[in-house]
């Protein structure tokens, strides 16, 4: 009923519109024969007409703007389909110049001493996350598990965490091969909950980072060389805090790291009594 009111709205509006206008052009098109019987009689409007006209009106109007926001929404997804081949080829380009400057740079940068090479970089990074992994990770575990342990039990108290991290690290870290059993035997971790989790993430991190250390191109070296009763030797040893400089080695805590015969990390020692 609506669709074909607003059919016939069309129809009136198309046809009076010329006749309601002031210029002598849309004067000249008048069709007043063409025109509905109820609409014929200028000076007779009725509340229909009205009702008719506006609906069309607005009709018309909507069907305008609908057309618009269409066009609109058109010309969006071109520029966009647009954008996205420029962005394309823009991170494409510069792809290739970065490319480009890292293969300048290591050609001008081999041979000479004075510039630190891609590789010992990543061995800086790599010694960092090894220290992390000693002193923040697994010194953490070994304070969780050392009264879980008979292995610290036997020793003083001040010395039963570092002792508990020395076996951890001495399982994890070279001279030993990592073995999640035995390390979960050591520290009586059940197969499930926390501490086996806790467990487990140390031993995949500490396989990933000797397995980094192995594939360098540069002489990487474990230093595990730690005679007890010996001075500390400062510059290849770090004594545990709490222990003094000055004391003799008691045990090794964690090995140290050395690259092309330069320490990137010391040995943690604890010093004692």
């Amino acid at each position: 009923m609506l669709q074909a009111a607003l059919k016939f709205a069309k129809q009136v509006i198309m046809v009076v519109q010329p006749e309601f206008s002031d210029g002598t052009v849309g004067a000249q098109y008048r069709r007043t024969d063409a025109l509905p019987q109820v609409l014929t009689d200028r000076h007779q409007p009725t509340g229909h007409d009205a009702c008719v006209l506006m609906m069309a009106e607005m009709q018309l109007v909507y069907e305008q703007r609908s057309q618009e926001l269409e066009r609109r929404i058109v010309d969006l997804e071109r520029a966009s389909r647009s954008g996205s081949k420029e962005h394309k080829v823009l991170r494409e380009d510069l792809r290739r110049v970065s490319d480009q400057i890292a293969s300048h740079m290591a050609v001008h940068s081999r041979g000479r001493t004075d510039i630190a090479s891609t590789a010992h970089i990543e061995q800086e990074t790599l010694a960092s996350e090894i220290s992390r992994l000693v002193q923040q990770r697994l010194q953490s575990l070994a304070r969780k598990c050392v009264k879980r342990t008979e292995f610290a039990a036997k020793f003083p108290q001040r010395e039963q965490a570092p002792r508990l991290l020395g076996a951890i690290c001495a399982i994890l870290l070279p001279p030993g091969q990592p073995d999640l059993h035995q390390l979960r035997a050591l520290l009586n971790v059940p197969e499930e909950g926390s501490l086996y989790e806790e467990a487990s993430a140390v031993y995949k991190e500490a396989l990933r980072l000797r397995q980094a250390a192995e594939a360098s191109p540069l002489d990487c070296v474990w230093d595990t060389a730690c005679p007890t009763g010996s001075l500390v030797d400062l510059e290849r040893q770090e004594v545990w805090p709490g222990c003094h400089e000055r004391r003799t080695v008691n045990f090794l805590i964690a090995p140290g790291y050395s690259v092309n015969s330069q320490p990137f990390l010391l040995q943690q020692v604890f010093a004692g009594p």
